[in-house]
């Protein structure tokens, strides 16, 4: 005659383990999409990163060039073409 406590901890033990079994699949899906959100940053990052220098190009170049010339008040609109 079985032992009806092991029956009954037998079950119990096959329920958790289908379950942590469950749970083990979630974690690597979950682990797939932080990875693939980390690549997703990166690039987003990189991006970030040439626009920025590219912004700072521009405005020493600007700065630099003779497109760009600060003026005063005194000098709008004085001067012949």
């Amino acid at each position: 005659m079985d032992n009806p406590h092991h029956t009954q901890q037998t079950a119990i033990l096959t329920r958790i383990i289908g379950n942590i079994e469950k749970v083990n699949e979630s974690m690597l899906a979950l682990n797939n999409s932080v990875s693939e959100t980390n690549v997703y940053n990166a690039k987003t990052a990189e991006v970030v990163e040439l626009w920025t220098q590219y912004m700072e190009n521009i405005k020493f170049n600007t700065a630099n060039s003779a497109v760009y010339r600060p003026t005063t008040g005194d000098e709008q609109g004085e001067g012949t073409r």
